[in-house]
């Protein structure tokens, strides 16, 4: 039984690679297919009449769409039904050549150049670059209505090398390998949808296999008007809007006599671009267009220099796109992608970083008016972390990745036939590569014989501890496991984890304990045992039946008792992900105004898609408790016995703030939650009710580049009758000093504002970094500073004028404060973690001037 530790460069290394991954892949659709080796390779090389290797030369056998590309070297490798086939070999620049290939024959072929038309002034007399950009254009929107369905095989190679360095302590470097081969199909009407079958996988044995199962063929497109790298949004130069974002200059005209030319020489446009302002990210290259047509022959581009890519330097994309379909309506198809790139990354004294290269070919296309439609959409779906999982005979194929876009396993995907692999790769090893696959399975198989763990299995670690990082943000599902620091498997169906639990109540002083979870099947218990410095003792039971689960959502029965510390006010993060130590409680405990609550509690929980909703009881008795220190006098609470039901509905609860901000998406973003209670103090027969919503709501209102500029509304109301105990009243939350939440004010004193009767809103609008890179201030790693407005007004009034000495005082009327916000602030030691400060004074109320600050983070990846 092995714990779930990793040693740190390790895990960091692992981290980069999956940052890459995540940069890179565009995950795309399938149906399960039959693979038929029954294809024979033609082999050879292409190059220039003075022996220079030609990349990314097309090759087609006559008759059909069957082809592949050259690589770097000029090596390719064709797959053909036949022993003998003739073959159109063709290049940017060279001259056409149909010659018949023979298997078992290395074959030599040389292309001769064809004249360069026009350059320089002469080219530009003849038809201005925005002209033929704005016809290109035009092309495209014609090219994506004239086609209804597109099948295609797809083979993806991917290599790359990480290295990490820490302080005083040697590099240690690594090498993986992976290969796919996919049946990619996408329909257009009557809405896009793309679904990938991997057929196979290959990957060198420190790369795991559940992590392999992408089909790489649209990691970038320029037919696409958007191209998104990152956090980056780039406008491809052949967006609508291209001509308001780049610079375009015809450089020189060149012969083609590629596929979709109408002689042997016709003419290409090869025109440069770059981007008109530095302000913007986008690209910088070359793009050669086809004369008369405008469709795109090939491009060749990098990120501009003042485009900033987190982890990512120096990348290079090289994509060429070819015709299919009828002569008169042919549809120009992106066909072959050569990417090569850095990346780093650096955490204190640590740096990773190393190189990825990648090649993608389409070697068949078919342009089909309609797909069948168990070719569109997998028959069972479920999430990409569950299909990454190690497979086992009822693990899931298939996987729903957005609403138009699937992936699916086939059933033999990981047979690794030496036989298909020797047929089907279309890209010939090099004698560093051959060496790789040998090294990682002798390297592999010395670790297992010592008993050490390989790096497949610390990806295996890292692929969870990222799904249990996702599912803490989905914590109010029923039906997730639990979150544990450390879990142990008990049998093939049962696990049983443990959570330290550090907490500091003002009422007790520090509290330690412990969490244990069992989880069996779709039954899970929660055992919680907790003593303070003094030695009192805290602890629950919960018990959670899933009755039903599944993609779309679940419901479940949820049962405790308890003996516990609770505070009046919300917690705001809950727990910090799957260590299990109560962030609130544990750091921002002057905050909270605490009170003892003893009972049991029972209720159902479930969840819809974006919809949650719960409904619950419960009896507890409910105790004051005495501030432990001098700082504030703790809100004393109505003691008594109390029963409650309560009854909660929210839409997208998910989708807003957290510990490290919110991110913003190019879509509008709400979220709405609608709770109300009934309770009885029974001793005295004191009825009372509450209600309360909240609703936040996040619209983008400018494009950047990155991150768009957004407006965010948060919106509070609350209603509570007169004979609502204190612990059940509204207060006005103060935020935190550090990683504070953007709806809670920053001047209220700690528990100063409070009634039965509130209402209050907060907005905020980021104005990015845009205008500190438009006027060239100084820049950290390409990125500045952004400016945040900030604004907040909330209403408390009291029922009852009976209160407590020291409990929270209605508002007197609106209570206002304005402030600022800096983002984007580096920390330097970590290039992808990032501050926030934020600053505000009141501007009404009882205490006008009042001053209040935070500082919070942002991941920047």
């Amino acid at each position: 039984m092995q714990l779930s530790f990793l040693p740190p460069y390790r895990l960091l290394a692992a981290f980069c690679v999956l940052c890459i991954a995540a940069s890179f892949v565009l995950y795309a659709q399938s149906q399960n297919a039959t693979l038929v080796n029954t294809t024979v390779i033609l082999e050879g090389t292409i190059e220039t009449p003075d022996g220079q290797p030609i990349s990314g030369a097309s090759l087609r056998i006559v008759g059909s769409n069957q082809g592949t590309y050259s690589d770097v070297r000029g090596r390719f490798r064709l797959g053909s039904p036949t022993k003998q086939a003739t073959v159109r070999v063709s290049s940017l620049g060279y001259a056409a050549q149909e010659i018949v290939l023979t298997a078992d024959t290395l074959t030599r072929i040389t292309l001769q150049p064809l004249p360069v038309r026009l350059q320089s002034v002469e080219v530009r007399a003849d038809i201005s670059a925005e002209e033929i950009i704005r016809k290109a254009i035009q092309r495209k929107r014609e090219n994506l209505r004239s086609v209804n369905s597109i099948a295609r095989r797809v083979y993806t190679k991917m290599s790359f090398t990480t290295s990490v360095k820490a302080f005083l302590l040697r590099q240690v470097s690594e090498s993986f390998m992976t290969e796919t081969i996919s049946q990619v199909y996408e329909s257009f009407s009557p809405k896009r949808t793309t679904h990938t079958v991997v057929l196979q996988r290959k990957q060198t044995a420190n790369f795991p296999p559940q992590a392999n199962i992408a089909s790489v063929s649209e990691i970038v497109n320029f037919l696409e008007d958007e191209i998104v790298i990152g956090s980056a949004r780039l406008r491809s130069p052949l967006a609508s809007s291209a001509l308001d974002f780049y610079d375009f200059t015809l450089t020189e005209r060149k012969a083609y006599s590629g596929k979709g030319a109408q002689a042997d020489n016709n003419t290409v446009y090869v025109l440069r671009f770059k981007p008109k302002s530095r302000s913007f990210p986008g690209f910088e290259g070359t793009l050669s267009l086809l004369e008369g047509s405008f469709a795109p022959v090939s491009a060749d581009f990098t990120p501009s220099q003042s485009t900033v890519l987190p982890v990512l330097e120096n990348v290079h994309y090289t994509q060429t796109f070819e015709p299919f379909g009828d002569s008169a309506r042919a549809v120009w198809i992106p066909t072959y992608l050569r990417l090569t790139a850095g990346f780093t990354t650096e955490l204190g004294l640590v740096r990773a970083g190393g190189q990825v290269s990648l090649q993608s070919i389409v070697s068949n296309v078919e342009v089909l008016q309609s797909l069948p439609k168990e070719s569109m959409k997998p028959s069972v779906t479920t999430s990409l972390q569950k299909i990454q999982r190690k497979s086992s005979t009822n693990a899931p194929r298939s996987a729903k990745l957005s609403d138009s876009v699937f992936v699916t396993l086939a059933p033999s995907v990981d047979s690794v036939d030496a036989q298909f692999w020797k047929t089907a790769a279309l890209l010939e090893y090099t004698p560093k590569e051959d060496s790789l696959y040998r090294a990682t399975d002798s390297v592999a198989q010395r670790l297992i014989a010592r008993g050490r763990r390989t790096t497949t299995q610390i990806f295996d670690s890292t692929i969870t501890a990222v799904e249990e990082a996702l599912a803490a943000q989905q914590s109010s599902v029923p039906y997730c496991t639990s979150l544990s620091l450390f879990r142990f498997p008990l049998g093939t169906s049962a696990t049983v984890g443990f959570s330290p639990i550090l907490m500091q109540p003002r009422v007790t002083g520090r509290v330690y304990g412990v969490e244990t979870a069992l989880d069996w099947q779709q039954s899970s218990v929660r055992l919680e045992a907790m003593a303070s410095e003094q030695w009192q003792w805290f602890g629950s039971v919960r018990l959670i039946q899933r009755l039903l689960s599944s993609e779309e959502g679940g419901i479940a029965l949820l049962g405790d008792v308890f003996s516990r510390v609770r505070s009046i006010q919300p917690q705001r993060y809950g727990r910090l992900g799957w260590i299990g130590l109560p962030t609130d409680y544990g750091l921002f405990e002057q905050h909270f105004d605490f009170f003892r609550e003893d009972g049991v509690s029972a209720g159902v929980k479930g969840v819809l898609g974006s919809l949650e909703g719960s409904l619950s009881g419960q009896w507890a008795r409910q105790f004051s408790m005495v501030s432990r220190n001098d700082t504030r006098s703790n809100i004393p609470i109505a003691n008594g016995d109390f029963r409650t039901a309560r009854a909660e509905v929210a839409w997208n609860p998910n989708a807003t703030n957290g510990l490290f901000g919110f991110t913003v998406s190019d879509t509008t973003v709400f979220s709405i939650r609608l709770s109300g209670t009934l309770g009885e103090e029974t001793s005295q027969n004191l009825y009372f009710r509450k209600l309360e919503a909240t609703a936040t709501f996040i619209q983008p209102t400018f494009f950047t580049g990155y991150s768009p500029m957004y407006l965010a509304l948060f919106a509070h109301a609350g209603l509570a009758s007169e004979n609502t105990p204190a612990q059940e009243s509204f207060i006005l939350f103060r935020r935190y000093s550090y990683v504070g939440a953007a709806a809670d004010f920053l001047t209220p004193g700690i528990s100063a504002v409070g009634g039965t009767r509130t209402l209050s809103l907060r907005a905020e609008h980021n104005f990015s970094d845009l205008a500190w890179r438009a006027i060239s201030l100084p820049t950290y790693k390409g990125r500045g500073l952004e400016f945040i407005l900030q604004g907040g007004t909330a209403l408390f009034e009291q029922d009852t004028t009976q209160q407590a000495e020291n409990s929270p005082r209605p508002s007197d009327g609106w209570y206002f404060e304005l402030g600022f916000g800096i983002g984007r602030i580096p920390v330097f030691v970590i290039d992808f973690l990032t501050l926030r400060f934020d600053a505000a004074w009141s501007v009404g109320g009882r205490e006008p001037g009042r001053f209040g600050w935070s500082v919070g983070m942002n991941f920047s990846l």
